[in-house]
């Protein structure tokens, strides 16, 4: 006889970790969700400055690379790091470090990282920094990291992120959308060696006119509410939802004013994968971003929505 087992699913939101599937997993359908920008927040002045706008969502993150072994100059200013061969990043890719030596500081293992200013020497070597946060348009403010011990040259290991989708822009400017991301490591060979997956942009935020927007929202649902004379609504944790923008003060310390604008929703992939040895599952589920205070007199927008990950495993079929 015959017997049908059932495909079985975990879902994580706004955590990291490695991914272990259940025994007799043949294959594994993976959904992947980045966070939710956050909407802006406003004041009863009409310029939003940069320290209302709504932060950036994370990234949600699937699968190291196989080791790659750098140099990494430790300098008062800089790290500055050494690999052979030419650039092998893809635009917004981080890398992980699964293990550290214990003299290193100002770095943590499984932590992503991501790779700047880089630039291909004589050799060939590739040579690059790191930042701790992604590129967040649209001020970037990616600055190179410094680690310790200074002075040193330490080989280390370290993993390229093999999927991952970028999470939603937070709410800026009046009027303007906030900024929308992608992906990467969707149009390339997977660890099967064939396509295994692909991606969709994250939808973008609004701009509106006293009332506070809806955060932008991607096909899966979850958009945040409206608000007027309020605070922005959330966007909906697990469904990497924009956050809200706050409304403006009503009254005449602001006449006609638009309110703030609303965080974009962040990317979404599915991907589907047999385990094989030697690819490391580890993974992280994207928080939304936070929304900034309000300046004098205004609102506070809406946080963007978590972002998650979710393994369906499809059990081989006994007889």
């Amino acid at each position: 006889m015959k017997l049908t087992l059932v495909p079985h699913i975990e879902r994580y939101g706004a955590t990291k970790g490695l991914f272990t599937p259940r025994i007799g997993t043949l294959w594994i359908e993976v959904r992947m969700v980045a966070g939710g920008g956050a909407g802006a927040s406003t004041s009863n002045q009409h310029f939003i400055p940069p320290s209302q706008y709504g932060q950036r969502g994370e990234d949600t993150l699937f699968g190291l690379h196989p080791s790659t072994s750098g140099m990494f100059a430790m300098t008062p200013t800089q790290m500055d790091c050494y690999i052979s061969g030419t650039n092998p990043f893809k635009p917004g890719q981080p890398i992980v470090f699964r293990a550290l030596p214990g003299d290193i500081t100002g770095l943590a293992i499984d932590t992503p990282y991501y790779p700047i200013n880089v630039e291909i020497l004589s050799g060939p070597v590739t040579k690059f920094n790191l930042a701790a946060t992604p590129f967040s348009p649209p001020f970037g403010g990616q600055s190179a990291m410094i680690a310790g011990p200074i002075g040193t040259n330490p080989s280390l290991e370290f993993h390229r992120v093999w999927f991952g989708v970028q999470g939603g822009g937070g709410g800026g400017i009046i009027g303007d959308q906030g900024t929308p991301l992608g992906s990467w490591g969707f149009d390339e060979p997977g660890p099967n060696g064939e396509i295994q997956g692909e991606a969709y942009q994250g939808g973008t935020g609004l701009g509106d006119f006293r009332i506070g927007p809806a955060g932008g929202v991607n096909f899966m649902g979850g958009n945040a509410g409206s608000s007027y004379q309020d605070f922005g609504i959330a966007g909906v944790n697990l469904t990497g939802a924009g956050g809200g923008g706050a409304p403006p003060p009503v009254g005449t310390t602001a006449p006609g004013e638009w309110a703030g604008t609303s965080g974009a929703a962040g990317a979404v992939a599915d991907l589907t994968y047999v385990p094989v040895e030697g690819f490391i599952p580890w993974f992280q589920a994207g928080k939304g971003g936070l929304a900034q205070p309000p300046g004098p007199g205004g609102y506070i927008a809406g946080n963007g929505g978590h972002g998650m990950i979710r393994f369906r495993m499809i059990p081989q079929q006994g007889q």
